[in-house]
């Protein structure tokens, strides 16, 4: 019988900790007006939704990327939800794909250790029965995207229906609600091969076409920021760099 609140647009809506992948973890406060433009723009802009659309998550609540994006953004967008709990994706990862089959799942996300686990189960367990032609949105972020790992997952999936095109690279911060920039969707992996001694030495991420350098590393592309947002990158004196100079990202926009 109370009244609901209406909360103050600029107040605070969750505190969210960071991973602490690359620092120790801060607990970021995030207000009502960021998380909803950061929903709005996943949405939009992202991952397109559509009617229709349908996820799967065995993503844990606490972090970020399970939070945003697949409780808060499918509650904002009307979306169903399928879950698994993240224990037992840790057990038998095929129930991830299991269950997207069964409800048609369309978006699904994960960092690249789940597309790894999936694919090192398909090596001694049978994927028959699976079906993943509906998954047009298999997310990666949350940690370093590896490329061979996410051919190692169209290898083994490709036959039972998994298209390259649909992998959706992106990067994101807790700073942010979840998102900060997604690969167009369709365009699948893409990715810049760069010569590690430059960037090394010259701060430079050099492109390189020498596939057999031990000096070399493909990193993945994670497209551009949303609508909205903004990146630079900058050097440890906080100037602006130039195209492919290395240094520490930093980010502006409604979501921060």
């Amino acid at each position: 019988e109370a009244d609901l609140p209406a909360p103050d647009p600029n107040g605070l809506c969750y505190l969210q900790y960071s991973s602490g992948s690359t620092r120790f973890p801060l607990g970021v406060a995030m207000t009502h007006r960021a998380v909803l433009h950061n929903i709005r723009a996943i949405a939009d802009h992202g991952l397109v939704i559509v009617p229709g659309d349908r996820c799967t998550s065995w993503l844990p609540l606490y972090h970020d990327m399970g939070l945003v994006g697949f409780l808060l953004t499918p509650v904002g967008c009307q979306m169903s939800v399928d879950y698994l709990a993240t224990r037992d994706f840790a057990r038998r990862p095929l129930l991830w794909l299991s269950l997207l089959t069964r409800n048609g799942g369309t978006l699904s996300f994960s960092p690249t250790f789940g597309y790894e686990l999936c694919a090192r189960r398909a090596e001694t367990a049978s994927t028959e029965g699976l079906d993943l032609r509906t998954w047009r949105g298999a997310g990666i972020g949350g940690d370093m995207i590896r490329p061979r790992v996410l051919s190692r997952f169209i290898e083994a999936f490709g036959p039972r229906g998994f298209r390259p095109g649909a992998f959706v690279p992106s990067y994101g911060m807790a700073e942010t609600g979840l998102a900060v920039s997604f690969n167009p969707l369709g365009q699948g992996m893409r990715t810049d091969r760069v010569d590690l001694d430059a960037m090394a030495n010259e701060a430079l991420a050099r492109p390189t076409a020498d596939a057999a350098s031990g000096r070399a590393r493909e990193f993945v592309l994670c497209g551009v920021p949303m609508p909205g947002h903004a990146i630079e990158v900058r050097d440890d004196d906080g100037r602006a760099q130039g195209e492919r100079r290395v240094g520490r990202i930093y980010t502006r926009g409604a979501s921060v």
